[in-house]
């Protein structure tokens, strides 16, 4: 899963649930993480550890988001 993959997914839920979609943003969370599994399942990391790879995604991509969120 890339950045790109998570702005999509939130413009989505934006799309669904308008000015109120900081609400969602957990729900938001768990879906990108089932794409990151399916995504990360199709090339594991060498230690086969999803859950690390699952933080370090978020890690890095959570600000991100929210900085693309206050811009919006």
């Amino acid at each position: 899963m890339k950045i790109n993959k998570l702005l999509k997914l939130y413009e989505d839920y934006k799309e669904k649930y308008g000015d109120k979609v900081y609400n969602y943003i957990s729900d938001l969370l768990k879906e990108a993480k089932n794409i990151h599994k399916e995504d990360w399942e199709k090339s594991p990391t060498p230690n086969r550890d999803h859950e690390q790879s699952w933080r370090a995604f978020k890690g890095k991509n959570l600000e991100k988001l929210i900085l693309y969120i206050i811009k919006d």
